[in-house]
């Protein structure tokens, strides 16, 4: 008698597993299946475009920097610095871009080899002041911030 109630062999285990299959079907969540898709979908394309982000070169135009800093220079809002550069944006915005090219592409370096990489009369201490002005620009509330 106990070995008709028994379910230990193979062949009674496959059989009352196929019995309890067929008597609860699971039909698949679609719902979950499609949220769970369009999760990896945005997931996805948010790696996508933080890798493209990342990867993007971060070099502003010369025409953009040289914009930005006449704007500021236009309206200085009691910043002296801002008021004694008017005139001289678009020689700062081609420094500051061509300064960035260059430590990009060599490495960090002095100002005396910057000066000697842009030549046209550039000398150690001009560089050294062009540093200085693009520095406090870049600074938190400069108008080249975050450009």
């Amino acid at each position: 008698m106990s070995e008709q109630s028994d379910y230990s062999t193979p062949a009674q285990v496959l059989a009352l597993n196929f019995k309890e299959n067929l008597a609860a079907p699971s039909l698949p969540n679609y719902a979950e299946m499609i949220r769970n898709n369009a999760a990896e979908k945005k997931r996805r394309r948010a790696r996508n475009r933080q890798r493209m982000h990342r990867a993007r070169p971060r070099e502003t135009s010369i025409a953009k920097l040289a914009s930005t800093l006449r704007k500021a220079t236009a309206k200085p809002r009691g910043d002296k610095q801002l008021e004694q550069l008017r005139g001289r944006e678009s020689e700062l915005a081609g420094f500051r871009y061509l300064s960035r090219i260059l430590i990009g592409h060599y490495g960090a370096m002095s100002d005396a080899d910057l000066a000697r990489h842009l030549g046209d009369g550039f000398t150690r201490k001009k560089a050294w002041q062009f540093r200085q002005i693009a520095a406090s620009l870049e600074a938190d509330g400069g108008p080249w911030h975050n450009l």
